[in-house]
């Protein structure tokens, strides 16, 4: 099966290289801090979709198939075979859902992120600061 991110299929997506993205703290497992100036240096979702893949062709939720080391994905706790179920109350099944979520969620304080991980939800917390 082929993948897509954007139309395009994944195998032309380029990943930013050297990522050191800084600006993430972690208060516990799953409650982090992140720096408001530094993320919204990255304000587009295309520039945020960057620091991983996803996979939306399935029937259930959007599937992240890669995180890029050292990017906010992994600064923040988020592993490959996460399906992401949710952010702020709103369903992220396909990409059309995941931009409204960003949409809607942009200028938040507070991002609360449902993943499915290895047969358990998990729910992260952001303090945007």
């Amino acid at each position: 099966m082929e993948m897509y991110i954007n139309g395009r299929p994944l195998a032309t997506v380029q990943y930013p290289m050297g990522l050191d993205y800084q600006g993430v703290e972690q208060y516990s497992d799953n409650v982090y801090a992140i720096n408001k100036q530094r993320l919204q240096e990255q304000s587009q979702l295309n520039d945020l979709l960057s620091h991983a893949r996803f996979d939306d062709t399935s029937d259930g939720p959007i599937t992240v198939t890669e995180v890029v080391p050292g990017g906010i994905f992994d600064r923040i706790g988020i592993l490959p075979g996460d399906k992401v179920t949710g952010i702020n109350g709103f369903d992220t099944h396909n990409y059309a859902e995941l931009y409204s979520a960003y949409e809607n969620i942009k200028n938040e304080e507070q991002i609360s992120l449902h993943l499915y991980r290895n047969g358990q939800t998990i729910n992260f917390t952001y303090f945007i600061q």
